[in-house]
């Protein structure tokens, strides 16, 4: 009898990655990497301790039915939620959660960690098995209205005039409005939906790695202390399989999107730019579709202010001989 091992995949850093340790004036950093696997593979760069929130439902160590593990530095777990919990199934890399669009839903905590004012990416791969009856549901959110919406994501339903369409909301400079174009959907097919928001640019939806339209909305994200929730909230639930949920505190570059999308065709970089003196520690993950994960080691990278120009006068101690023909 023949088994076929599993494949590991692979993530390292390659040049011009700054090596570990490095002490440097320039202001920037370029971080490249090279990924090797046989299956299909998402990957990304977690620079500085900017992912917050990752839920890669897996039923990984620590994890069981009603608890289910952060794998960021943060500790955001989540915990089931209503009178139902989801049921974990096969999804896009390993395992995923099954929503029944009734009563099930995740509740990840209202760390101030989550409250991502200024800059986020919020993503997800999502498989809708029906449509909402009703206005929308709402498979991620942080919010409890419109007045303190952090960010909700909308699957718009039956009696909304635009079903089976994804978007993302928010209440940005004190104005609750769009911060996304929206795209329409069909029902059991997967999605890889993202939004990249900035809050002097404004937000840039991707689906399956492609922008949507263009930046939309500006302003500062509204704070509050809601929960991160997934799959729905009190009402307005998702019916379909979630998988892969992801938050950071940056706005993810279009070619870190497409990795996250498909690492096997697109390559894991970031030119990291206009950064201030300071120590910053980074690493990237890389995650194949049976679910196993592999990382780099966490580098370090001391940016410094160049040392000041020297000045001299005569007590330089310079030696200057003359030659008088």
């Amino acid at each position: 009898m023949n088994i076929t091992p599993i494949p590991v995949p692979s993530i390292s850093f390659t040049d011009p990655t700054p090596a570990n340790g490095t002490i440097t004036t320039q202001k920037y950093a370029y971080i490249n990497t090279t990924i090797i696997n046989y299956s299909n593979t998402t990957a990304f760069i977690d620079w500085n301790n900017s992912l917050v929130g990752w839920w890669r439902f897996n039923n990984e160590i620590g994890e069981n039915s009603t608890f289910f593990r952060d794998w960021s530095s943060w500790g955001n777990n989540g915990t089931c939620s209503g009178t139902a919990c989801p049921v974990s199934m096969s999804g896009m890399f390993g395992n995923a959660l099954s929503f029944d669009g009734v009563n099930d839903y995740l509740n990840a905590g209202n760390s101030s960690s989550l409250n991502v004012t200024d800059a986020t990416t919020v993503e997800a791969w999502i498989y809708p098995r029906a449509d909402y009856v009703g206005y929308a549901a709402h498979p991620i959110s942080k919010w409890s209205s419109t007045t303190d919406a952090t960010m909700v994501l909308y699957y718009f339903g039956t009696t909304s005039g635009a079903n089976r369409t994804v978007r993302f909301y928010a209440n940005r400079g004190g104005t609750w409005n769009a911060i996304s174009e929206s795209y329409k959907v069909e029902l059991n097919k997967w999605y890889h939906i993202a939004l990249s928001y900035n809050s002097t640019k404004g937000g840039q939806l991707y689906v399956n790695g492609v922008p949507i339209g263009p930046l939309t909305g500006s302003g500062k994200l509204a704070s509050n202390t809601q929960p991160l929730r997934i799959g729905g909230g009190s009402a307005d639930y998702f019916n379909g399989t979630i998988d892969e949920v992801r938050i950071h505190n940056r706005a993810l570059s279009p070619d870190e999107i497409k990795a996250s999308y498909d690492a096997g065709t697109y390559r894991l970089y970031r030119n990291f730019t206009n950064l201030t003196e300071d120590v910053y520690n980074y690493r990237a993950y890389v995650q194949n579709s049976y679910g196993i994960v592999n990382q780099t080691e966490t580098r370090i990278l001391n940016i410094t202010t160049p040392p000041p120009p020297v000045l001299c006068n005569d007590s330089c101690g310079f030696t200057v001989n003359y030659i008088i023909n």
